[in-house]
């Protein structure tokens, strides 16, 4: 890579292995549908709490440092994970998701630590609600609307406890198969 190729960059949550083979069976579940849906791959499957879009190579350390600072302050606490949705609206799909149902509000406060603590670094403070969730999957053509929305609103995701505990800083290589995701650093809730 070149020095000063900039790299795209994003602020996430991963997963336990568990959580990715239950989302892998309700993908194959929902897969049944003659609708083409880009299906998140296992490995990247985790929760989005900050884009950051591309930032030259020299600033992670800047980034690293803010987020290890803001996140060491925060506890770690557990999610429950528990049922399925889309956006914009069940009715009329383009991104499917697993919701979370239960520490809400400790997640939207991570979340906005994180945005205040970058946009200290010159970061635009994120303009849209913040909504938890994992994408699990892209309606690339809706061509049977009905028979996917049938599925979303009859298939279940039995809860499932997860503890949050990590932060990661991830780097984002995009290709004609889909996103690569690389870990660049990780942070401890109450470091």
């Amino acid at each position: 890579m070149e020095e000063n190729k900039k790299i795209r960059i994003f602020i996430g949550i991963d997963l336990p292995s568990y959580v990715k083979e239950k989302i892998l069976k309700i993908q194959r579940h929902l897969a049944s549908t003659s609708n083409k849906i880009k299906w998140v791959q296992k490995n990247n499957l985790h929760i989005t709490l900050k884009f950051l879009g591309y930032i030259e190579p020299n600033t992670i350390e800047l980034i690293s440092n803010k987020l290890k600072k803001t996140i060491s302050k925060k506890s770690n606490f557990k999610i429950t994970l528990s049922k399925i949705g889309a956006f914009p609206k069940i009715n009329y799909p383009k991104i499917i998701w697993v919701g979370i149902e239960n520490e809400i509000e400790k997640m939207q406060n991570l979340f906005k630590d994180i945005d205040k603590s970058l946009y200290q670094l010159g970061f635009n403070k994120e303009k849209r609600k913040f909504h938890s969730h994992i994408t699990i999957g892209r309606v690339k053509n809706l061509q049977k609307k009905s028979e996917l929305v049938e599925l979303l609103t009859k298939v279940e995701y039995p809860q499932q406890v997860v503890n949050i505990e990590n932060v990661i800083l991830y780097k984002s290589v995009l290709n004609t198969k889909g996103p690569i995701y690389t870990k660049l650093n990780k942070y401890k809730l109450g470091d």
